[in-house]
């Protein structure tokens, strides 16, 4: 896995190998374990409303900090717009449905 492929198309250098590790964490092991998290909540009713509801809280916090770096920072690459927008419709998908689950879940 190279992180650079997707990190160096927003313009993010990692020019050394502690810079590759904390991405490769970052990036690959939260997106990894919150993975692992959400297919559980697929599989499993009683990790359902939990998953739902943390996909919509990271979604969520992802979403206005995009639009506060939009504000604060100017107008960022094509592929970080792309990743706003699917993170702004993951939200709002999460969101809906853990109200959902967790109507269905009292």
């Amino acid at each position: 896995v190279d992180p650079t492929l997707l990190l160096g198309g927003m313009g993010i250098a990692l020019p050394t190998p502690s810079a590759l590790a904390e991405a490769r964490a970052g990036y690959g092991g939260a997106f990894a374990g919150l993975g692992v998290l959400f297919w559980l909540g697929a599989q499993r009713p009683t990790y359902r409303v939990l998953a739902l509801g943390i996909a919509a809280l990271v979604l969520g916090v992802f979403t206005a900090a995009r639009l506060l770096s939009l504000a604060l920072d100017g107008t960022p690459s094509t592929l970080a717009f792309v990743n706003h927008a699917l993170e702004a419709v993951g939200f709002l998908l999460a969101f809906l449905l853990w109200r959902a689950a967790a109507a269905d879940h009292r």
